[in-house]
């Protein structure tokens, strides 16, 4: 009995290095992403509890005091308060800030972020 030729498919070595090099660096880019975006995501949810907060204060002084302990429980810079402000016009709390995160040697990644969180009106 013959056996037919059958040419082998599948993933070569060199494929899998490839491959292998590939996730590892996406890896990497994450590893260096994750802390700006969960710090980002700390701080979305503490504009969001505040606003939700019956007889929020509506003076940046407050606002930014309440900010630090929630800051503090949700392990984000408490200097970060600082920058959060209440604006009347739209009568919310509204922050600007930036992150730089090294990636190597003088190649970094910066984020810029806005975050916005209306607060309920003035009683």
């Amino acid at each position: 009995m013959k056996r037919s030729q059958h040419s082998q498919s599948g993933l070569s070595m060199t494929g899998f290095l490839f491959f292998l090099i590939l996730a590892g660096f996406v890896a990497w880019i994450v590893m260096k992403i994750f802390p700006m975006y969960r710090e980002y995501f700390a701080i979305k949810e503490a504009f969001k509890g505040i606003a939700t907060t019956e007889g929020t204060l509506h003076d940046t002084a407050g606002i930014q005091k309440s900010l630090e302990k929630r800051f503090d429980i949700g392990y984000v810079d408490l200097n970060m308060a600082k920058l959060a402000h209440y604006e009347n016009q739209t009568n919310s709390i509204v922050i600007d800030y930036e992150r730089e995160s090294e990636l190597a040697g003088p190649f970094s990644l910066k984020g810029t972020f806005h975050i916005e969180q209306p607060l309920s009106p003035k009683e």
